[in-house]
């Protein structure tokens, strides 16, 4: 039982096993819980750093934060790897409050989400040079050098794509090593396939076998979509293919075995197993033997139309083609000598991969082929097609500068090195197109293909460079557009507030005469505030024409100021000249009760003067009447000047003098009520004497 569960675990699950380990985990999106969990375990050790480098600058760190410090900064690095997911969150929690708190109180204060992407950018280079170092790929480790040192100075536009890069050539190497590893494993089933015992049901484990690497070949297959969605090397998309030429090779031979063993009987199975992988390794060898056949022939045929078409520039293809079947050949011939010996695994191993050089050189030749045998043709449609992409490269180099003008005036900075490297891109082409038509000249078709190609993906590039800098300049003209629009809005609120303070002045112009010297002083400057900042906006309202909005900041920073000290005058003017008016209101109503009081006063005194109207008045009354009607007198001309001083605004002469009219109206009240003791003393009957008055004699006696 125990050798049967041996023989399941490798047929049936090793290569799938291989495929998920080295492929599905690094190119593949993982499920979403296990890639969340790793993203806080990578961000736990991000932020432990970070609190390391806090503590440092924290000059003084409260008590209560030191348990916790502690707690976070003596994790390490495998420590958090093995934690359970609820403590990984337990601890970024903590160490979020723990950056907080520290944030706050380090001088000088940070920028964290700099430090962190630094951090992050960090790690990421370190795991990148420890697989460049792993791959022997030394030569990309001065890309990694520049990395760090772009670093430093933060996050950056080349620092990414530095990074992008890396992560390319990460993938396509780990494309290659897991795509050796397969073919390794593919070994490994057909060996135990011919030297191991097996499980009873040889067919059904076939079956199973057979099912998990047409699986991996499917996987394969999207792998190699993702690395043709990066742009990925064609020696790494290669690699992939080499992979499942051998999968599907080892399919064919389980199958067959499949096919010829009986349900259960493992007696025969070895021995047809191996008879079937010798059969399969002479078919192999004997297609690639016809196929370098044919790639000589082909090759003969490309010389004869080379020389009869005067086609230059094959001599290299040729070489390398010649090349490349020699040491297909060569293979062939150590195949050989292995299946002769009875290694048979690495025979069949070893057809595999001739078999598939020998169909990629027949293509490339075939390719060729065709190419020289159209020759005419080809060159004449490389002719029209170098003369589009000039017309293409002319057009590009106009949107360009067109760009780059729109670019400077809205001061893009992103943008414009887009189209400094739309730029240079476009110089290449246009070098590209030039050794193209030389190649044409001489009718070297082989690099005038190979050149117009180069130049048509290099301005599919320069296209998108360009693309993406139109968008920067539009999204730049979009917010410029917003600015400008905010000025307006702004200028026209400025505009309604000073409408509003002239309206204000305007009101006060009717008592402006009445009011103070100080207050009208601060009415002279409203005014010239108003003329300034009205002067200043008919400026702003012309620069926006010509789009010059950090000259416009500046003079609308100087309008703000100027507004903010108007607002404030005429808020102090409103709240004064609402108390001077207040001051006069009551000044010309305690004058009016005043008058009314006097007018109550001369009633009385006009009362008692048609009292003695018929009387002999004494002549020290009539002198105190003429007083009174002096102070009478007195008293109204007072008021007349009182009414004068309001309108004038003298506030302080009218109360000196409503205090004056006080007196004197206590005075008159005073002298009236003592002439009217003194009328009613000479208004008493006289008293009839005791004699007899003589009675008169009339004009008879």
């Amino acid at each position: 039982m125990g050798m049967e569960m041996v023989w399941y675990k490798v047929l049936a699950l090793a290569a799938l096993a291989m495929v998920v380990m080295g492929v599905v985990g690094t190119l593949v999106p993982i499920a979403k819980a296990q890639a969340d969990v790793e993203r806080n375990r990578e961000l736990l050790k991000i932020y432990r750093e970070l609190i390391k480098r806090l503590v440092r600058i924290v000059p003084d760190i409260p008590e209560a934060l030191r348990p916790r410090i502690t707690k976070i900064i003596s994790l390490t690095p495998e420590q958090i790897d093995k934690l359970p997911p609820e403590e990984v969150r337990k601890f970024l929690d903590m160490a979020l409050d723990l950056i907080k708190e520290l944030k706050r109180l380090a001088r000088p204060p940070l920028n964290v989400p700099v430090i962190i992407e630094k951090s992050r950018v960090k790690r990421a280079l370190a795991i990148a040079e420890r697989l460049m170092k792993a791959y022997g790929l030394e030569e990309v480790l001065s890309r990694i050098a520049e990395a760090r040192k772009i670093v430093k100075k933060g996050p950056t536009p080349a620092l990414y794509r530095i990074l992008k890069e890396l992560r390319k050539r990460i993938q396509e190497e780990r494309a290659k090593h897991v795509a050796q590893r397969i073919s390794d494993v593919a070994a490994i089933i057909l060996k135990r396939l011919t030297t191991r015992p097996y499980p009873i049901n040889v067919t059904q484990a076939l079956d199973i076998s057979i099912r998990n690497i047409q699986r991996t070949i499917l996987v394969l297959l999207r792998v190699k979509e993702i690395l043709r969605a990066v742009n990925a090397s064609p020696t790494a998309l290669e690699a992939i293919d080499r992979a499942i030429e051998n999968l599907n090779g080892t399919v064919r031979v389980l199958s067959e075995v499949k096919k010829s063993v009986p349900p259960i009987n493992a007696t025969v199975a070895r021995e047809l197993a191996k008879k079937i992988m010798r059969k399969h390794i002479e078919q192999l060898l004997s297609e690639v033997n016809k196929t370098v056949t044919e790639i000589e022939v082909c090759v003969e045929t490309i010389k004869n139309i080379s020389v009869s078409m005067n086609v230059t520039g094959i001599d290299k293809l040729l070489e390398a083609i010649s090349n490349a079947v020699n040491m297909t050949k060569a293979k062939c011939a150590k195949c050989e000598e292995l299946l002769a010996g009875g290694r048979l695994v690495e025979a069949l191993r070893l057809a595999h991969e001739c078999s598939f050089m020998s169909k990629k050189i027949l293509r490339d030749v075939m390719r060729a082929k065709e190419v020289v045998s159209k020759a005419p043709e080809v060159l004449d449609n490389i002719s029209r097609e170098v003369a589009v992409l000039k017309e293409h490269v002319a057009k590009l180099e106009d949107l360009v500068a067109k760009l780059s003008e729109k670019a400077k005036e809205l001061r893009a900075v992103r943008a414009l090195a887009a189209l400094k490297l739309a730029e240079r891109i476009l110089s290449k082409v246009k070098s590209i197109i030039n050794e193209t038509e030389e190649a044409l000249k001489s009718r070297d078709i082989i690099k005038a293909t190979h050149m117009v190609r180069i130049a048509a993906s290099m301005i599919k590039r320069a296209e998108k460079v360009v693309r993406d800098a139109g968008e920067i300049v539009k999204k730049a003209h979009e917010l410029l557009e917003l600015r400008i629009e905010k000025i307006r809005r702004e200028l026209m609120r400025l505009e309604r507030g000073i409408e509003k303070a002239k309206l204000k002045i305007e009101e006060w112009s009717s008592i402006e005469h009445r009011l103070p010297e100080d207050y009208r002083s601060k009415i002279v400057d409203a005014r010239d505030l108003i003329e300034k900042v009205e002067g200043l906006i008919t400026e702003i309202k012309e620069l926006l024409k010509e789009k010059a909005l950090d000259k416009i900041e500046v003079m609308l920073t100087r309008v703000r100021e100027l507004m903010k000290k108007l607002s404030e005058l005429i808020e102090t003017l409103e709240e004064e000249i609402e108390k001077f008016s207040q001051e006069l209101e009551s000044l010309s109503a305690m004058i009016k009760t005043a008058e009314e009081r006097l007018s109550e006063l001369c009633k009385e005194y006009e009362n008692l003067k048609s009292k003695i109207k018929e009387i002999k008045v004494p002549s020290d009354v009539r002198e105190r009447m003429n007083e009174t009607e002096k102070l009478i007198s007195m008293i109204k001309d007072k008021l007349e000047s009182a009414k004068k001083l309001v309108e004038a605004g003298k506030i302080s002469e009218v109360k000196s003098l409503l205090s004056e009219i006080e007196n004197s109206i206590k005075e008159l009240k005073s002298k009236i009520e003592n002439l009217k003791k003194a009328i009613e003393e000479l208004l008493k009957p006289v008293p009839t004497p005791t004699t007899t008055t003589p009675r008169p004699r009339g004009r008879g006696h």
